[in-house]
């Protein structure tokens, strides 16, 4: 919830998010047979709408701290294989 802060987000609307993952819990069914709730203490919730924004928003912000300092974008090499094409040649 801490990028949630870093964003901006309004403590109200933190709170709501996580009134909503609190005491979060799932199971699993295995042959017809519904296993006992497994407490779930991380991730997001599969199909809540809001599990891909807060996905990405981790994302993002775990992205920006790795990339501080980095260069961005592509990096491109060129080697010229073709020793037909060297300078010598071309000037004519």
């Amino acid at each position: 919830m801490d990028e949630l802060k870093v964003r901006g987000l309004p403590r109200k609307f933190i709170n709501i998010i996580k009134e909503g993952y609190e005491s979060f819990s799932c199971s699993v069914l295995h042959e017809g047979q519904l296993s006992d709730p497994i407490k779930t203490t991380s991730g997001v919730r599969q199909g809540c709408l809001l599990s891909p924004l807060l996905f990405l928003l981790v994302m993002y912000g775990v992205l920006r701290r790795v990339l501080v300092g980095k260069k961005r974008g592509l990096t491109w090499n060129y080697r010229n294989h073709w020793k037909i094409w060297n300078t010598q040649m071309m000037n004519v």
